[in-house]
């Protein structure tokens, strides 16, 4: 190469200590990556147990390979791929929820109308006794037929 062993000796050391140098910046910079991806998982699982209180993140990433791979892999964020694997369990618990929010608002509109006064016309019987047999008149009833009809009133059975 036309120079000195020492001078050799001395570029190979230089060019060792710039690729140590430059490896450990790559992992610097990976570990850097690492933590901010780390970071912005936690902020996500933060806003994710305002919906699912249940939810922990160490514990999904750690029983649930296919989410870790989802999140840390793929980059899918944090609500997507838990509603993605547990997307039967949401829908269960959501259809059970309605029942009983169905169940409760039955329930409740059963008792407010067991509450409600009977209105004119809802029932069976007829509003008022009428006799029609004239034998079966009381005097006093009879009395005011006849004031009734002295007044002009016409009376039908």
């Amino acid at each position: 190469k036309g120079i000195s062993v020492d001078s050799l000796k001395q570029l190979k050391k230089m060019e060792r200590e710039n690729a140590a140098l430059k490896k450990q910046m790559q992992q610097t910079a990976y570990e850097e990556q690492n933590r901010q991806k780390v970071l912005s998982m936690q902020s996500q699982a933060e806003e994710l147990k305002a919906t699912y209180p249940a939810f922990d993140l160490n514990a999904e990433m750690q029983s649930n390979p296919v989410f870790a791979r989802m999140v840390w892999e793929s980059n899918i964020p944090v609500r997507t791929a838990f509603e993605a694997v547990h997307h039967d369990e949401i829908m269960s618990g959501a259809i059970q929820a309605a029942a009983q929010r169905t169940r409760q608002m039955v329930a409740q509109t059963v008792q407010a109308n067991a509450m409600r006064p009977v209105e004119n016309g809802m029932t069976g019987a007829p509003a008022a006794l009428h006799v029609t047999d004239p034998k079966k008149l009381t005097r006093e009833q009879r009395q005011d037929i006849r004031a009734r009809v002295n007044r002009g009133e016409r009376i039908v059975w």
